[in-house]
């Protein structure tokens, strides 16, 4: 039976299976929860996350653990192979290439391309994969959460999870992609990373039952996520429509409305 922390997952996809009610779901995922945060708390897993690194630059964040870009960001460089940037491309994509957000990425797309498109919508940048600290925006609080090196190899193949899933970056968005992201199983991301997953997950559960769940049933288990991915420069060459297929998901992806974002993103209200 696999496990992250003290969380079954096989007892957390039955309980799903088995349709609980709103009140027993919660009650299993608030001690699920309470069992995660104990067991971080006495091994010593989040010692140091609320302290300030000095080589943080301010930026507003967004509910994923990643900042946005804020006032004097340098432009977007091009996205390569962990730990290799090559020479700024300047803005990724110009705003008139930022696509209708009722529509996915499309198929026949490179994912280099699209996630170009992705942190450009956004006002992210590749360089911020490599800041020491990220600031989590919970609800109206800025948090600081530390990038550690499996956080870093994590957050970089969860964005290439919204550009084939179609999920947003609003909070919804956020959730569904953890729901999805929690059930093809959190293996090698450690307690940390995996708490973070965890915790967007039982959030969608708990606040957004419909889209969480429905984000759930979708994933399915036949095919693992990205996580275990080594090949991160590989995965950029391949079309939208490619990943999507090895990824077990259908061509146009799986969102089902418009593609929301984080409140601080350049084209939230467009």
């Amino acid at each position: 039976m696999r496990r992250v922390g003290f969380v079954d997952i096989e007892r957390v996809r039955d309980a799903l299976a088995q349709r609980l009610t709103a009140s027993q779901l919660a009650e299993e995922a608030t001690a699920a929860a309470r069992r995660l945060v104990e067991e971080a708390l006495s091994d010593g897993s989040l010692d140091g996350v609320f302290q300030t690194d000095t080589r943080h630059r301010e930026r507003r964040g967004h509910p994923c653990g990643r900042p946005g870009r804020g006032a004097g960001a340098k432009p977007t460089p091009r996205v390569g192979a962990d730990g290799d940037r090559s020479q700024s491309l300047g803005r990724a994509t110009r705003m008139g290439d930022i696509m209708n957000r009722d529509e996915p990425y499309p198929a026949h797309w490179t994912v280099q391309r699209a996630l170009e498109t992705y942190l450009e919508e956004n006002g992210f940048t590749a360089e911020a994969y490599d800041e020491a600290v990220m600031k989590v925006k919970v609800w109206k609080l800025d948090l600081p959460f530390p990038n550690t090196p499996r956080h870093r190899r994590a957050i970089m193949r969860h964005d290439l999870h919204h550009v084939v899933t179609g999920y947003g970056t609003d909070f919804v968005g956020e959730w569904e992609v953890s729901a999805w992201e929690a059930r093809r199983g959190l293996r090698g991301l450690g307690l940390y990373v995996a708490s973070i997953v965890l915790v967007g997950a039982i959030s969608g559960l708990l606040l957004a039952p419909r889209r969480a769940l429905a984000a759930w049933r979708v994933s399915g288990s036949a095919h693992p996520s990205l996580f275990d991915d080594d090949d991160y420069e590989g995965l950029l060459g391949l079309t939208v429509g490619e990943l999507r297929e090895r990824l077990g998901v259908p061509p146009g992806g799986l969102a089902t409305t418009r593609r929301g974002l984080h409140g601080a993103a350049p084209a939230h209200d467009r």
